[in-house]
């Protein structure tokens, strides 16, 4: 008689006793339990990706867990914008105040551009140039001239300036005239050779 695939031991050729490799029985046959897929590497019965209930390797799942939907062999998260799939409550928990998406809190996958954010390689959502964070975002005032700036000791000073209108950093964090220009206006951005 021969077993079934994977089986050592079995009572007939569709019942298997014992499996080789020390896989598991389930439901007298030799394979992992819904949920894990079987190790291509060692053999080991691994768990599948997040949110997938049956899958044949870590990226080709066939059944998803409620709360996902399967497209092109992956399971994706059902739930709304600024939300993420919660593997500990089973729910949609909230990504945090500046993520549009993310894959868990504050780890953002994409920004708010209503809020002048925009995504760092590390996940967060900062202010874009031109604006400082105080909670939201916050255009840096005209008549500083900054690229970018900061609240420091409760007043907001530039960080960088524009270079190409011929403007630098001073002291008092506001971008001047650099040395041998002037402003022609008091609204010019640009500095202009004296």
């Amino acid at each position: 008689m021969s077993c079934p695939s994977n089986c050592e031991t079995c009572t007939n050729s569709s019942v298997c006793q014992s499996c080789l490799d020390d896989l598991p029985t389930y439901f007298d046959k030799c394979s992992c339990v819904v949920g894990l897929y079987r190790s291509q590497t060692n053999g080991s019965c691994q768990k599948c990706s997040v949110g997938c209930s049956n899958c044949s390797s870590l990226d080709i799942c066939h059944q998803c867990q409620a709360g996902f939907t399967l497209t092109s062999g992956a399971c994706i998260s059902n739930c709304l914008q600024k939300y993420y799939w919660n593997n500990v409550t089973n729910s949609c928990s909230s990504c945090g105040s500046n993520c549009a998406t993310c894959l868990k809190k504050s780890n953002c996958t994409s920004c708010d551009p209503s809020q002048y954010r925009e995504l760092t390689a590390n996940g967060k959502c900062t202010c874009m140039q031109g604006y400082y964070d105080i909670g939201t975002c916050q255009l840096c005032p005209s008549k500083l001239f900054c690229v970018t700036c900061a609240v420091l000791q409760s007043h907001v000073v530039c960080l960088t300036c524009d270079a190409t209108a011929n403007r630098v950093l001073s002291s008092t964090g506001s971008c001047i005239c650099k040395a041998g220009y002037t402003q022609p206006s008091l609204k010019s951005a640009g500095c202009v050779q004296a």
